[in-house]
């Protein structure tokens, strides 16, 4: 059904505008905080948080019977985000776009009555949800689906943050020190030129509390070691391999000059030993790039390895398990 097939007092509201300000709020202390952060409790008395729309009351304006015809034609379209719980996109997850929502066909599970023994026992007419239906055959995938949209968002917006750097208009040099792990580490590989300070320890660790970076850290590497390939005219396989090791086994450096070795620093990058001099040096940098800087473009024609270097991952994939460096999990 097309958008100007829908009655006309209602075709404004069919597609989700409402933008939220959702917040924390403490049911324990009444304390407020932003969902920037994912908290699981309060920080300050150990309460539970519900998730609250400063903007809410604007929904007020659309009575309740509007809003049940505008769901109820939603359904009509032929969007995916729109055929789960987000439907109700205004009242359950008014920050996330719709195309980070996520759907597996979860909610608008089937309502049935009880029987007349248990009606009688009770005393009242009612009915049963039956949450059995949804994919996991669980009431939990309607919080899932959510979570998982909210996730999706958040990655997007971090993949959206490092191609920026790297496709700014204006050189972008990154300043890493000490502990500059997972998604720090991926902000610099966007970076146009790194200069780190000596005692430098970076690496995308992320492997190692069970989750894989997601900033385009693993893109970069893959476009460094083909790279590396095209400049030697020799095959990529050997790159790839030593970046993937070093990705799944948590590896990070001890300290900046192991970054040359590691492909996350590059002929051209520095190390500033002087802690205080780190910015000046990182700055002084950013001038002689910018006299001849011509910004990037998004790459094109990116030659893949193919079939035969994802077997010899998967390879040696098993060779780290059975090597005990690698559990079934991992």
């Amino acid at each position: 059904m097309k958008l100007d097939d829908f009655p006309k007092e209602i075709r404004a509201a069919i597609l989700p505008r409402h933008t939220g300000r959702l917040i924390y709020r403490c049911l324990g202390c009444g304390r407020e905080f932003g969902i920037e952060e994912l908290l699981y409790v309060c920080p300050d008395c150990g309460q539970v948080l519900l998730i609250h729309d400063l903007n809410f009351k604007q929904l007020s304006r659309i009575p309740g019977t509007q809003w049940r015809r505008i769901f109820d034609y939603r359904k009509l379209l032929n969007i995916p985000a729109l055929k789960g719980i987000y439907r109700y996109h205004e009242f359950i997850g008014p920050v996330i776009p719709l195309d980070a929502a996520v759907y597996l066909g979860e909610g608008h599970t089937p309502v049935v009555e009880a029987n007349a023994l248990l009606q009688e026992k009770v005393g009242l007419r009612f009915y049963f949800k039956n949450d059995g239906q949804n994919p996991s055959a669980s009431f939990k995938d309607r919080g899932m689906a959510s979570a998982l949209s909210y996730i999706n968002m958040m990655v997007r917006v971090f993949q959206k943050a490092t191609m920026a750097i790297k496709l700014a208009k204006v050189p972008v040099v990154a300043a890493p020190f000490n502990m500059t792990l997972g998604g720090a580490s991926e902000y610099c590989l966007h970076a146009a030129a790194i200069n780190a300070y000596a005692e430098t320890y970076m690496g995308m660790v992320e492997v190692g509390v069970g989750l894989l970076p997601a900033g385009g850290g693993t893109k970069e590497m893959c476009l460094r070691a083909s790279e590396l390939a095209t400049r030697h005219d020799t095959d990529v396989t050997p790159f790839i391999f030593k970046y993937f090791k070093q990705i799944g086994m948590a590896k990070f450096s001890m300290g900046a000059a192991e970054l040359f070795d590691m492909g996350y620093m590059r002929t051209g990058d520095s190390v500033s030993m002087d802690m205080d001099r780190l910015l000046s040096d990182a700055k002084q940098k950013v001038l002689a790039l910018s006299v001849n800087f011509r910004p990037k473009r998004p790459m094109e024609n990116i030659p893949a390895p193919g079939r035969s270097v994802a077997a010899s991952i998967k390879s040696q994939l098993w060779n780290l398990q059975m090597g005990g460096f690698a559990s079934e999990y991992d």
